[in-house]
């Protein structure tokens, strides 16, 4: 079955299932009685949950009797790893020692980050991509991305298909001021590329397939700015914004749909998200209540009284938050209470606990001139060439 065709780029699964999450609970904890699982997904599913090892040799059979029926020779076969168990390259090895078809084990997690290693290899390759579930195709898409160039094809192939995946509701705010840019508008609404900085922020979230519902919290003072994109983004909300941060979140909330399992919270002055950061903090955010993009210092840190140091802060303690920020549907519907002192010290004060996801490239919010400048030459040099990855 094939399950994508785009840009030259081909995924297959050979079969479908609905087994997500493991135990077949529904995400509510409810037990899940509309599973069905078809011959693969049983046998996946006895492998990775109860260790039934013999079901390797049965799927490795079912994929190389699939790659006989899309008619495709490999020179290369990689595993995509999981973080949880190796089942994915002991069926590559099993293919690879039936078929003769070199296996490459160059794919691997580097600080919960996905990495190719050693990509020279795959030049002028045929490279099958094999990974044991599909959701949205995302890891194979990006996996892709990195290694295309250097292969004459590349295809990705799958075991079995989730009909379940994460709904993600997303609210950009961007109803603020911009008092310290000093530019005499509301920066989101200054324009790149003939392109409103907003807008950059909203095409990336609407390339990722859980994203069910985009909201966008404006000032009521930006409505002319606002009506001149609104029929360009159908898939698009708009909302007025409030007289405070909080105040524009929850109208944001009151937007977002109830059928969402997690919401996003972006700032809109943050108008170039690596895809790879989006991309892993989606994966990792299944069982975790909350999960910001920090940034360690690089600089010394200094507590100061007026003009005056008084003393030092270890920075290995001290990180900087940055968005796109994910929240647990139970979490962000706290957060229409009312608070004074930040949603991070709100949620601590209720003892929830905030997962960071280390970030090695950094967000940058657009603040000062300085700041838009460098995402002209930035959004010139890589965006428009499809290379902000």
């Amino acid at each position: 079955m094939e399950l994508l065709n785009e840009n030259s780029f081909k995924i297959h699964a050979i079969d479908n299932l609905f087994e997500y999450p493991t135990n077949l609970y529904n995400i509510d904890g409810t037990i899940n009685q509309n599973c069905v699982r078809t011959f693969i997904g049983n046998l996946h599913y006895n492998l990775k949950v109860n260790k039934k090892s013999e079901n390797i040799s049965l799927i490795s059979d079912a994929l190389i009797e699939y790659m006989e029926e899309i008619n495709q020779i490999f020179d290369v076969i990689i595993p995509v790893p999981s973080k949880k168990n190796n089942n994915v390259y002991r069926i590559c090895s099993d293919v690879s020692i039936k078929t003769n078809i070199l296996l490459l084990n160059i794919i691997q997690y580097v600080d919960d980050k996905l990495v190719v290693m050693n990509k020279n290899c795959l030049s002028g390759k045929k490279v099958l991509l094999v990974d044991d579930t599909y959701n949205t195709g995302f890891t194979l898409k990006y996996i892709y991305s990195q290694i295309s160039h250097l292969c004459s094809d590349v295809t990705g192939l799958v075991f079995v298909v989730n009909r379940w995946f994460m709904r993600v509701g997303v609210i950009i705010l961007a109803a603020g001021n911009s008092t310290r840019m000093g530019a005499g508008t509301n920066k989101v609404f200054m324009k790149i590329n003939d392109k409103f900085i907003l807008e950059y922020s909203i095409e990336t979230f609407l390339k990722v397939d859980e994203i069910s519902d985009i909201v966008v919290v404006y000032n009521k003072k930006d409505i002319d700015n606002v009506n001149s994109i609104i029929n360009k983004y159908n898939n698009v909300s708009f909302v007025q914004g409030g007289i405070s941060r909080q105040e524009s979140l929850i109208n944001g909330i009151n937007m977002i749909d109830n059928g969402v399992d997690k919401v996003i919270i972006h700032d809109a002055a943050r108008p170039l998200i690596y895809f790879d950061v989006l991309r892993n903090m989606i994966n990792l955010c299944f069982d975790k209540k909350v999960l910001i993009p920090v940034r360690k210092s690089n600089e010394g840190v200094k507590i100061i009284d007026g003009d005056v140091i008084m003393d030092s802060i270890n920075r290995d303690i001290v990180v900087f938050c940055q968005t796109p920020q994910i929240f647990d549907k139970s979490v962000i519907f706290i957060l229409k209470e009312n608070y004074d002192k930040g949603v991070i010290t709100f949620l601590l004060n209720r003892n929830i606990k905030i997962n960071i996801y280390n970030l090695e490239k950094n967000i940058l919010k657009i603040t000062t001139m300085d700041d838009f400048y460098y995402y002209e030459y930035l959004i010139g040099r890589f965006y428009e060439k499809n290379k902000w990855l």
